[in-house]
């Protein structure tokens, strides 16, 4: 299934929050001008990524985060967060490559890049992911 192909049964409403298990990323746009501001846009969004996480779901309940990327950039961003790819039977039809992680393993990842003083690293590939889009 693709974007367009979702029908309203296909999102889980409200009331199915104790029951998610699994989180799917779809997209990821960040539009300004400056690349500056988008990079720290970017980190702000995965610094409150388990916030973010709880207004779907219960992070204690989350096993999987998947995720497309879009480019290379993106691809790179994805690996340096553990994520790694999901090999399927048939092929996604948009063509992208699928990528999961665990969430636990995902947010230790993302606490501690993000906490050290000078997450370089992270910053850098935040950067070059943003100059070519993700």
């Amino acid at each position: 299934m693709i974007e367009k192909e979702a029908v309203p049964d296909d999102i889980y409403p409200p009331e199915s929050h104790g029951s998610i298990k699994d989180l799917w990323v779809e997209s990821f746009v960040i539009i300004h001008p400056s690349e500056i501001l988008r990079g720290r846009i970017l980190l702000g969004v995965l610094s409150q990524f388990s916030e973010i996480v709880s207004r779907v779901c219960s992070p204690n309940q989350t096993r999987h985060v998947y995720a497309t990327a879009k480019t290379m950039e993106g691809q790179k961003l994805l690996s340096h967060m553990h994520f790694s790819e999901v090999f399927t039977e048939h092929p996604r039809k948009d063509g992208l490559r699928l990528f999961s992680v665990l969430y636990a393993d995902l947010t230790e990842v993302l606490s501690k890049v993000l906490t050290k003083p000078r997450s370089d690293t992270l910053k850098h590939i935040a950067k070059n992911a943003l100059k070519g889009g993700l």
